[in-house]
């Protein structure tokens, strides 16, 4: 339900798009991003948008970076990378991409350019 969800919303002053004008996003099949966000949705989610500086990170988070939290039986972190090169990130807790949720958990996540990863947090 809409009213359930928290949102934070700071408008981006830069472009989402790249020279092809498509978002990072806009290359995978749109049933596969349906399914992958499904879980982050559920009713009485609660989403962060645009997190910056929280304890989930142990530094500041690089400049194309984006970070968002949704929160319901499990806490999500989705991390886009809106600039065009390669980044690392590192975070405070463990995490599994939602994709694979047999991996072992991790802390250090490396985005190539237009790209974004769905974590799990690890229990």
């Amino acid at each position: 339900m809409i009213d359930n969800i928290v949102i934070n919303i700071r408008w981006r002053s830069t472009s989402f798009r790249n020279p092809d004008g498509l978002l990072p996003w806009s290359t995978q099949p749109r049933r596969k991003l349906t399914k992958q966000y499904l879980p982050l949705v559920q009713d009485g989610t609660r989403a962060y948008l645009e997190v910056g500086d929280s304890d989930l990170f142990p530094g500041i988070l690089p400049p194309d970076v984006v970070a968002s939290v949704f929160t319901n039986l499990e806490t999500y972190l989705v991390l886009a990378n809106y600039g065009t090169s390669e980044t690392a990130i590192d975070t405070a807790r463990g995490y599994v991409p939602a994709a694979a949720p047999f991996a072992p958990a991790r802390k250090e996540w490396s985005l190539k350019g237009r790209s974004f990863v769905i974590l799990r947090q690890s229990l």
